[in-house]
């Protein structure tokens, strides 16, 4: 199991930013599969100060089973029946995630 997470929408309207980090990580809002660990929120007020109290969501995370990843024939197969993008010639050439979730958990502080 691998995770990704992201700041809520509600956090970014209120000019907040954040993200979550883990010990020995290669990136941010990233965890590797087989992660053990703690995770840690940064929060980065932009605008005014804020008081983050316990459970304030401020941020989600989504679990992954196995591969992820949709090659590029995939895409447009997935395109071809779904409309991806609305566009005459889309560009939906990049890898696009594909995840069987469990329940996505949020990240509070």
């Amino acid at each position: 199991m691998s995770a990704s997470a992201n700041p809520k929408s509600s956090t970014g309207r209120l000019d907040i930013f954040t993200r979550v980090i883990t010990d020995h990580a290669q990136e941010f809002d990233k965890i590797p599969a087989g992660y053990s660990g703690p995770l840690y929120l940064e929060i980065s007020p932009r605008t005014f100060p804020i008081v983050v109290r316990q459970g304030s969501r401020l941020s989600q995370i989504r679990f992954r089973f196995g591969n992820a990843l949709l090659t590029e024939p995939e895409v447009l197969a997935l395109h071809e029946a779904e409309t991806l993008v609305a566009a005459a010639k889309p560009n939906v050439s990049a890898p696009v995630s594909r995840c069987r979730s469990i329940s996505p958990a949020i990240a509070t502080a």
